[in-house]
C-alpha cells in the first residue's frame, strides 16, 4: 500500500487505546461510558474518543518521490477525554496521551514515525447537555501521525 490508510491508521491507534484500562469511544461515545443511571445520581464512566480530524496533509515537495509524491501524509487525530469534573477529564486524558505519544503502531505497507502531540486542547466545562443535568468536562488533545510508504 503506497498511500495513507485512514482506516488502518485509525484501528492501529484504537488498539493501543484499548489495551489500557481505558473506556475507549471509535468516534463516539462507547457503550457503557457517561453516567450509570441517572445523571448526577448515580456513577460516572469517563471516556476518551479517537477521531481523525481534518488537516492533515502529504509532502509532495522534498519528501514524496517523484512517481509518487502524495505517498508521504501527515493526519491528525484527536483525543476527547471526557470526565464529571475537570480532574477526572484530565487524568484520562494524560492516560490517553501517555498509551500513544512516541508508539510507532503497526500499519500495513506504512512506516509510522513516532506519535506525537500537535496541541494540547484545554478543559472545558460542557454546559450543553439537558437541563438539570450536571455539567460534564472535556479535555482535547490533538496528535500527529507521520507515516511514509514502507515495503512488507
Amino acid at each position: 500500500m503506497e498511500h495513507h490508510d485512514c482506516a488502518a491508521t485509525t484501528d492501529a491507534l484504537l488498539a493501543l487505546l484499548n489495551a489500557t484500562a481505558l473506556t475507549v469511544g471509535d468516534g463516539d461515545r462507547p457503550a457503557g461510558a457517561g453516567w450509570q443511571g441517572a445523571a448526577g445520581s448515580s456513577d460516572f464512566v469517563g471516556y476518551v474518543v479517537l477521531r481523525e480530524i481534518p488537516g492533515g496533509f502529504t509532502r509532495a515537495d522534498d519528501r514524496g518521490t517523484i512517481t509518487s509524491p502524495d505517498s508521504d501524509a501527515q493526519t491528525f487525530y484527536e483525543l476527547l477525554s471526557v470526565g464529571v469534573t475537570r480532574q477526572q477529564s484530565q487524568i484520562i486524558s494524560s492516560a490517553a496521551r501517555n498509551a500513544l505519544i512516541g508508539q510507532r503502531p503497526t500499519v500495513t505497507g506504512r512506516s509510522i514515525q513516532p506519535i506525537a502531540v500537535e496541541a494540547y486542547g484545554g478543559t472545558e466545562r460542557d454546559d450543553t447537555l439537558k437541563p438539570g443535568e450536571p455539567a460534564e468536562f472535556v479535555t482535547s488533545d490533538v496528535l500527529r501521525v507521520s507515516s511514509t510508504p514502507r515495503a512488507d
